[in-house]
C-alpha cells in the first residue's frame, strides 16, 4: 500500500466533485455493493452518521477551497451507505449551509444518490427546497431489482423503489436519473421494455463492480455472457429505444463522433472528485474500496487538513498517472481502441500485482467500441446513400409546390417518380413470395395476380399507405426487424396481406377519401397510449370529415382535391396518455398518405373546424414527406432546437416541418375569420395571433440551422407568404 505524505505539485489536482459520505450505513442489502461486499471493509469502524460538527468542518473547507481555487462550478454529492438515513431535513439544511459559506461566484450543484426506500413526498418537498437533485437505484423490474437488492431480510424492495420513480417522475424539477446494474441473467428486453415507458432524465447501465482478483459472476463458466449481453442490449438501444437517455451508450457515440463523451466509462481524464466518508476523513474514488483495505484513504481529514493541501496526495498522484497513457500497460497501449477505452474502469484493473492490467472487462469494451463503430459506420453510409439518391430539388418548383392552386403539375411529377420505384419495390416483393413456395394457395393465386398486372394496373395501388407499409417491409427484412410499435414490439412482414392487396386491383380507381377502412396494415405501427375508435363513434366521424372536406373545398378547392390524392385514408384515433378534450392527430411517413384524427373524448367532441385543421395539419405533413423523397432541406440536423409548439425540443428538419404546416393554417383560420360568422371569430382571431407570433420564432430559429439551399428557399418562401 502507498503511504500517504503530501507533495508539491507544478499542476495540481483541480477538484470539482464531492462526494460526502452522510451515512455510512444502508437499510437494504445488495449482494454486489462495493461498499460492503467487497474487500474494504473499513465502513465497519465508520461512524454511523456524519456528525452535525464535521458537516460544519466540511462546510468550511469547501467554502476555504472555492475561495482558494477560484471556483466557478462544483458538483456536492449526498452518499452512503443510504443517505436519507440521515434525515432529508438534515440533508436539506447541509445543502444551505454549504452554498451559504461558498463565495458568491462560485455556483454549486447538490445531488443525491438514494435506494428510494425513504423517499416519501414530505422528504422529496424537503430535498427540493434545498436545490438537492434526486438519482434513484433502480436495476429494472421486480425480477431484475429482487435478483440482488433486497432487504437484509431478503424481503423485496422493488414496491418501495418503484412508488420513488413514481414519485419522481411527477418531480422532474429535481429527478436527474437512474443508476440500474447489468445482470446478465436478465433479458436486455425487458430491461429496456420497463425503463422505454418511464419518464427519465438519465439512464446509466453499470456492468457489476468487478476486477481480476474478484472476476465478474457467472464469467468463468460462460465466456462471453457479459459481451453478448451488453451487445445485444446497445442493438436493442440504437435500433428500438434510441429515445432512452443512455449514457454510456450516447457518450460512446459521442466519443466515436470525435465529441467529448460526457461519461467516465470512456476515454481518458483526470482526479476530480474527493470522498468524505462520516467521520471527515478525506478518501480518493468510492469504488476504489473493491481493490484492497485501505486502499481510498488519503490519510487525513478535514479537522486536520485542507482540502488544497490533500489535492497533494501521492495515492492521487498515481490515481491521476493511470488515467493517461503512460499510467497504462503494455497490452492497452498497444491496443488498437486505446484512444475510446482508455484502459477503462481504475478499479477494474486491479490485480495481485496492483493496477498494470487491462480492465476485466476489456473483453466486453473491446467487443462494444467495435460493434458500436461498426453500426455507426453502416448508418453513415445508409445515410449518405440515402442523400445522394435524393436531387438537390433543382428540377422542382418550390414556389408552385407551395400552395395547392399552383401545385398540381409538380405533385404529379412527384408522385409519378414516387409511383415507378414502388412499382419495383412491390414487383420485387412478389418475386420473393413466389420464389419462396411457403405460402397458402389463396396467398399464391394472390401474388400471381399482382405478378401479372400490368403497370398501368398495378401503379394506381403501389402508394396506397397500407400497400407502402407491407411492401416496404417485405423488401428489406433490416427494415422489418427494426420497425418497432410503440410498445416496442416488431412489426412483421406478413404475405397473407397479399390477398387484400390483390383485391383492391378491382377497386374503383377514382374512389374518393377511405375513411376508418378496416385494415391492420393501416394501424400496426401503433400500440398504447393510440386507440382506434370503435364502429359507432366512427360513422359520426365519417360525417365530419364531409362536412371538413366541404368546408376545405369552400377555403381552397385545389387544397380538397390535393388532399383526396396525396392523404386517401384516414383513421380516428384517441391518445390515452392526452387529455380527454385535446384534440390529436398525427401522421407518419412509414404509412405515407394515411391521416390519423382524434375525435376527443366522444364522437362529436369535436366540431367541423377542428376537423378541418387536423386535415390541413397532418396533409400537408404528408405533402412534405413526398417532396423529401426527392430533395433533401436540411443538410444538418442537430443540435435539437426549441419549437414553439413542443415543450420539448425537436431537429430542425421537425421544426421547418412545423412552420410548413402552420403557415397553410394560417391561411385557412384567416379565411374563416374573414368568411364565417361572429360565434367562430374570435375562436379564429386567437388562432391567428397564436401562429404568428410562433411563425415569428420559428423563423428566427430556422436562421440559425443548418439549411441546403432548397431548404433555405422554402424557409425564406414560407415567411414571406405569411405576410400575404
Amino acid at each position: 500500500m502507498i503511504q500517504n505524505t503530501l507533495v508539491a505539485q507544478t499542476n495540481p489536482i483541480q477538484f470539482t466533485t464531492f462526494l460526502l459520505k452522510v451515512a455510512s450505513r444502508c437499510n437494504i442489502k445488495c449482494d454486489y455493493c462495493y461498499m460492503y461486499e467487497h474487500r474494504d471493509q473499513s465502513w465497519r469502524e465508520q461512524p454511523h452518521l456524519m456528525s452535525a460538527a464535521t458537516r460544519q468542518r466540511v462546510a468550511d473547507r469547501l467554502a476555504e477551497y472555492a475561495a482558494a481555487t477560484v471556483m466557478q462550478r462544483m458538483l456536492v454529492i449526498f452518499h452512503g451507505g443510504e443517505p436519507l438515513l440521515a434525515g432529508a431535513s438534515t440533508l436539506a439544511a447541509f445543502a444551505d449551509d454549504i452554498r451559504s459559506r461558498l463565495p458568491t461566484a462560485t455556483k454549486v450543484d447538490f445531488s443525491l444518490q438514494t435506494n428510494g426506500v425513504l423517499l416519501d413526498d414530505e422528504a422529496l418537498d424537503a430535498l427540493a427546497r434545498a436545490g438537492i437533485g434526486v438519482s434513484l437505484s433502480l436495476d429494472g423490474p421486480r425480477p431484475a431489482n429482487d435478483r440482488h437488492r433486497l432487504t437484509a431480510a431478503g424481503g423485496s424492495t422493488f414496491p418501495a423503489a418503484s412508488d420513488a420513480l413514481r414519485r419522481l417522475e411527477r418531480r422532474p424539477d429535481i429527478f436527474t436519473g437512474v443508476i440500474a446494474v447489468i445482470d446478465p441473467a436478465v433479458a436486455p428486453e425487458d430491461v429496456f421494455e420497463f425503463f422505454a415507458s418511464r419518464a427519465l432524465p438519465t439512464l446509466d447501465l453499470l456492468l457489476p463492480d468487478a476486477n481480476h482478483l474478484t472476476p465478474p459472476q457467472g464469467r468463468d463458466t460462460e465466456t462471453n455472457l457479459y459481451r453478448d449481453w451488453i451487445i445485444r442490449a446497445f442493438d436493442l438501444w440504437y435500433d428500438r429505444y434510441p429515445h432512452l437517455p443512455l449514457r454510456t451508450f450516447d457518450g460512446l457515440l459521442a466519443k466515436l463522433a470525435g465529441l467529448p463523451g460526457g461519461t467516465d466509462a470512456f476515454g481518458f481524464g483526470d482526479v476530480s472528485l474527493l470522498a468524505i466518508e462520516t467521520d471527515g476523513g478525506y478518501h480518493d474514488l468510492d469504488v476504489l474500496k473493491i481493490t484492497e483495505e485501505g486502499q481510498t484513504s488519503l490519510g487525513a481529514g478535514v479537522t486536520a487538513m485542507s482540502i488544497g493541501e490533500v489535492a497533494g496526495s501521492p495515492k492521487l498522484a498515481v490515481h491521476r498517472r493511470l488515467l493517461t497513457v503512460d499510467g497504462l500497460c503494455d497490452t492497452c497501449r498497444a491496443c488498437p481502441v486505446v484512444d475510446m477505452c482508455g484502459g477503462g474502469s481504475v478499479p477494474h484493473r486491479y490485480s495481485s500485482n496492483g493496477f498494470a492490467n487491462p480492465t476485466v472487462y476489456c473483453r466486453e469494451m473491446l467487443a462494444l467500441i467495435e460493434h458500436a463503430e461498426h453500426r455507426m459506420r453502416s448508418t453513415m453510409v445508409e445515410e449518405r446513400h440515402r442523400r445522394f439518391a435524393r436531387g438537390a430539388a433543382d428540377h422542382v418548383d418550390l414556389d408552385a409546390f407551395e400552395q395547392a392552386s399552383t401545385a398540381r403539375a409538380v405533385v404529379d411529377m412527384l408522385v409519378q417518380d414516387w409511383r415507378r420505384a414502388a412499382l419495383t419495390d412491390l414487383r420485387a416483393v412478389a418475386a420473393h413470395i413466389l420464389a419462396s413456395g411457403d405460402v397458402s394457395q389463396a396467398v399464391l393465386r394472390a401474388v400471381q395476380a399482382l405478378d401479372a398486372a400490368s403497370d398501368d394496373l398495378l401503379g394506381q395501388i403501389v402508394i396506397r399507405p397500407s400497400v407502402v407499409l407491407w411492401t416496404r417491409l417485405g423488401a428489406d427484412e433490416r427494415f422489418g426487424a427494426s420497425l418497432r410499435r410503440q410498445d416496442g414490439t416488431p412489426v412483421r412482414f406478413d404475405p397473407t396481406y397479399a390477398i387484400t392487396v390483390a383485391q383492391m386491383l378491382y377497386e374503383p380507381m377514382d374512389a374518393p377519401v377511405r375513411v376508418h377502412r378496416d385494415d391492420p396494415w393501416l394501424r400496426l405501427p401503433f400500440s398504447a397510449p393510440i386507440e382506434f375508435a370503435d364502429e359507432a363513434d366512427a360513422s359520426l366521424g365519417r360525417e365530419l370529415v364531409a362536412q371538413a372536406l366541404t368546408l376545405i373545398s369552400q377555403f381552397d378547392t385545389a387544397l380538397a382535391a390535393e388532399i383526396r390524392l396525396l392523404s386517401p385514408e384516414i383513421q380516428f384515433v384517441r391518445d390515452t396518455s392526452a387529455h380527454p378534450d385535446k384534440v390529436v392527430s398525427f401522421s407518419d411517413d412509414v404509412v405515407p398518405g394515411a391521416l390519423y384524427l382524434g375525435l376527443g373524448s366522444r364522437a362529436g367532441a369535436v366540431d367541423v373546424y377542428d376537423l378541418a385543421d387536423s386535415l390541413i395539419h397532418e396533409h400537408r405533413h404528408q405533402k412534405l414527406y413526398l417532396l423529401g423523397r426527392q430533395a433533401e432541406l436540411v443538410a444538418v440536423d442537430r443540435p435539437l432546437v426549441a419549437s414553439p409548439w413542443r415543450e420539448e425540443p425537436r431537429p430542425p428538419s421537425g421544426l421547418l416541418h412545423a412552420a410548413w404546416v402552420f403557415v397553410e393554417l394560417l391561411r385557412f383560420w384567416r379565411y374563416i375569420d374573414q368568411n364565417v360568422g361572429q360565434e367562430v371569430r374570435a375562436r379564429a382571431t386567437a388562432q391567428i395571433a397564436t401562429t404568428e407570433q410562433r411563425l415569428a420564432q420559428a423563423w428566427q430559429t430556422l436562421a440559425t440551422v443548418q439549411l441546403t439551399p432548397a431548404g433555405q428557399h422554402l424557409a425564406a418562401l414560407l415567411r414571406e407568404r405569411t405576410r400575404a
